[in-house]
């Protein structure tokens, strides 16, 4: 009998113009999500501007993950920082549809597409 190993979720951090990007690789689901809960709360600590989570290789998101990610963008908000989801593959988008999280974490394809939606209006960290 041959046992699978747990699936492995990879969590890179880019600092880019005062916000953070947070590559994920990876599924999002049960196996993995606790690991994403840890960085999150160290992420929601730290001193920056915007938080991006780059999705483009995650192939897969449960409600585990979706659990996490609400969690992620109601301490952000709180925090009065911007979040948002880019290059979420189709299954991940299919996913935000069908339980209609679609406005509660917005996906943008690009991380210039989301810095754009922000610009004009004023900063979060400037409204301090």
């Amino acid at each position: 009998m041959e046992i699978e190993p747990k699936a492995a979720l990879v969590i890179l951090e880019q600092r880019e113009n005062g916000g953070l990007v947070v590559r994920l690789r990876g599924v999002l689901d049960d196996s993995t999500v606790e690991i994403f809960r840890r960085q999150s709360q160290v992420l929601c600590e730290e001193s920056h501007a915007s938080l991006v989570i780059d999705m483009s290789e995650v192939p897969f998101v449960d409600s585990d993950g979706l659990g996490a990610l609400i969690y992620l963008q109601k301490q952000l908000t709180g925090k009065r920082r911007p979040f948002a989801l880019v290059g979420c593959r189709e299954s991940v988008r299919s996913v935000l549809h069908l339980t209609r999280l679609e406005v509660l974490l917005p996906c943008f394809s690009t991380v210039d597409e989301f810095r754009k939606s922000q610009t004009g209006s004023r900063s979060f960290s400037q409204s301090r």
